[in-house]
């Protein structure tokens, strides 16, 4: 079938005229060329949404026309290998400002491999255990609590039954640029830890709360205590929660922003009550002085967690600190751009930087040269 035919049988499709036959091609054309290029819908209500997001953008093409604000990146996770397919037979490069082979220029043939599980733990007596050079078993004390490591990047603390003898330090996880790692507290509670980030808290919790601080970002699933709230300092902001999974991002030179996940949690900004959230709510901080409540879509706050970036009408600069980050690169933009566009869409954290920044090339028209670990972006 040529591009022509394709294109009439998708606005059939889309206008609601064509056959029943006609409707089982295009939605089996679609899955199948999805699986063949490598890629999986999560599940039947991601496959859904994803299908509906992609003939949506094709409507606008096909039928009013409309501008796009919001550049896409491709692949866009699991939905993009069929969505580029899809579109580039159906109606063309339309996601591009022009259909060219764009690469990114390497004066270094040296690979960036994408992030691993990589972290270093320093206890209360000062020692510092590389967590990447461990072998699954126990790390050792501190006080009288067990410190292990589990298969798979896990570090568990254990105080065991004799909590009133256990000598009360602090601990810091640290995970340096390009990696991750998750550890479960001594309560039980569970925290996954994003590039760039420093979690601080105690060997045990004690008193009237369970109180820990965060710099970067992570991802809590908290034991439910309704006796011993849990507390996250970050940047002057206190979220306390009682059980509940939250994903809060406070990395010092952005804004904080901490989305709820399940449960409920109260916001507190310099030591004064400021917001209750429900699931689905975010506290963004962009100030000292500005704090607000929104609606988001949670996925996009912790794709990280589930391996991929998730980016909602960011600017170039946004996007570069992520993927800094992780791929653990130093970047600068010289010039700028015409227009102020975003970006949105998904990408695999699994990737190569050079496949991802050969997009970006592409979606903003932008030259970029990599080497190493430096990355110039030029308008």
């Amino acid at each position: 079938m040529n591009k022509e035919s394709i294109n009439a049988l998708i606005e059939k499709y889309l206008n609601g005229t064509s056959s029943r036959e006609e409707t089982a091609w295009v939605e089996q054309w679609l899955d199948e060329r999805s699986r063949q290029s490598g890629w999986n819908w999560k599940d039947e209500v991601h496959k859904k949404e994803v299908r509906k997001e992609i003939f949506d953008k094709i409507e606008d093409k096909i039928g009013a026309a409309k501008p796009l604000k919001q550049k896409w990146l491709m692949p866009v996770y699991q939905l993009t290998a069929a969505a580029a397919l899809l579109l580039t037979l159906a109606i063309g490069w339309w996601f591009l400002p022009g259909h060219k082979e764009n690469k990114v220029l390497q004066t270094s043939v040296k690979a960036v491999k994408p992030g691993t599980k990589a972290a270093t733990l320093q206890l209360g007596s000062g020692e510092v255990i590389d967590l990447d050079d461990q072998a699954a078993g126990i790390l050792g004390h501190s006080g009288d609590v067990k410190i292990s490591k589990i298969a798979g990047g896990l570090i568990q603390y254990n105080a065991g039954n004799n909590l009133s003898t256990a000598k009360i330090v602090e601990n810091t996880l640290s995970i340096p640029r390009g990696g991750q790692y998750q550890i479960t507290l001594s309560d039980g509670t569970n925290v996954w830890l994003n590039s760039e980030t420093k979690l601080f808290y105690p060997n045990r919790f004690t008193g009237k709360e369970r109180r820990v601080r965060i710099v970067g970002e992570a991802y809590f699933d908290v034991a439910k205590n309704v006796n011993l709230p849990f507390v996250v300092e970050s940047e002057g902001m206190d979220i306390r929660v009682t059980g509940t999974e939250f994903n809060i991002s406070a990395y010092k030179a952005a804004e904080t922003a901490t989305t709820l996940i399940e449960g409920s949690v109260e916001v507190s900004h310099q030591g004064n009550r400021y917001m209750n959230l429900v699931p689905g709510e975010q506290a963004y901080r962009k100030s000292e002085t500005e704090m607000k409540k929104l609606k988001v879509d949670v996925n996009n706050a912790i794709s990280w967690k589930k391996g991929y970036f998730s980016f909602d009408y960011l600017s170039l600069e946004e996007v570069m600190n992520e993927i800094s980050r992780w791929y653990d690169i130093d970047y600068k933009i010289i010039g700028k751009p015409k227009n102020q566009d975003k970006l949105g869409g998904t990408f695999s954290r699994e990737k190569s930087i050079d496949e991802l920044l050969a997009y970006i090339e592409q979606l903003v028209n932008v030259k970029i040269v990599r080497k190493e670990r430096s990355v110039t972006i030029m308008y």
